[in-house]
């Protein structure tokens, strides 16, 4: 999927991509063939890996996962907290357009709901 994903990519397609290795080759394929449509590609990974050495801009990431199998992972809470600031940064940049797209979510998610307009966006 993220191969075929990445074969329709073109110069207005942003690709984020996640690996804490950043050797999990099917990842480093779907970046390069997006990069080779144009697309512009975003990684969150290990520096110097071969998913960075892809990307056009690498956001370093490292966060120990320990060894304990039964633990919430850390790693997954961090990448969901750097994707919202990702997420929220843009927005910032685009202005007016992405606030008419975040009120329409926001009105969207309200009509499911009885205290709408108290609640957070994410709720």
């Amino acid at each position: 999927m993220q191969q075929m994903t990445a074969a329709i990519s073109n110069k207005e397609t942003v690709i984020v991509a996640y690996s804490l290795s950043g050797e999990v080759k099917p990842l480093i394929e779907a970046v390069t063939i997006a990069g080779r449509y144009g697309a512009r590609t975003i990684v969150f990974t290990a520096p110097n890996s071969s998913l960075a050495r892809t990307a056009e801009l690498v956001l370093p990431f490292h966060v120990d996962e320990g060894t304990n199998v039964y633990r919430p992972s850390p790693a997954r809470y961090a990448l969901l907290a750097l994707t919202d600031m990702l997420a929220m940064t843009i927005a910032e940049k685009v202005g007016a357009p992405a606030v008419e797209r975040m009120r329409r979510i926001k009105n969207l998610q309200g009509m499911h709901k009885s205290d709408a307009p108290n609640l957070p966006l994410g709720d």
